[in-house]
């Protein structure tokens, strides 16, 4: 009897070694798949960066380190141009409005920060931040317009008090105006 309890614990005790190997094992493998998507992501990126510089440089014709809007539409009329935008991830359905959101700074060229900044912010769907930014600014651009209207509507009342006095005050002074043959002078250009 005392022989079976034994062998039990033992078969027990060989069990746990074998699983704590196993475990460790898995642990081990578990930080460096987490370091590999690291370095794939990393990798991926900088893929993507190659890839972007090598598409700037078949657009700039001119090799002028810029892009203009006219290279632009040019070369996006191109099939094989479009299959890299396609292939990078960018929605390249139409040249003026992509080209628009790549030129940043407004002076109708791209160099090629500005193409490589704007490709990496087109790539793929919306993100959550971009859609949370967006709400964010347009919600600044409500305020910004509802407290215009407000301050157009005060200064309109106060000019159409003004000329209500001004009316009622030539009216009763007896002027011409009074019996709506002429503009009172508020009114005149």
């Amino acid at each position: 009897w005392v022989f079976h309890i034994y062998i039990a614990f033992c078969y027990f005790a060989v069990l746990n070694v074998m699983t704590g190997v196993f475990c460790q094992s898995a642990i081990e493998s578990a930080e460096k798949d987490h370091e590999m998507i690291i370095q794939s992501v990393a990798h991926e990126k900088q893929k993507y960066t190659r890839a972007i510089r090598r598409l700037f440089k078949a657009m700039d014709a001119d090799s002028s380190g810029t892009i203009t809007k006219e290279e632009f539409e040019e070369h996006f009329g191109d099939p094989s141009i479009r299959q890299v935008f396609d292939a990078l991830d960018l929605d390249a359905s139409d040249a003026y409005t992509l080209f628009q959101h790549l030129d940043s700074d407004g002076t109708q060229d791209v160099d090629v920060q500005e193409f490589l900044e704007g490709c990496m912010q087109l790539k793929g769907p919306a993100r959550s931040i971009d859609v949370v930014s967006m709400k964010r600014d347009l919600n600044k651009m409500q305020k910004l317009v509802t407290k215009e209207i407000k301050e157009n509507r005060t200064s309109l009342q106060s000019f159409q008090k003004n000329l209500k006095e001004d009316v009622l005050l030539r009216q009763t002074s007896g002027s011409p105006s009074a019996a709506g043959s002429q503009e009172p002078d508020s009114l005149k250009p």
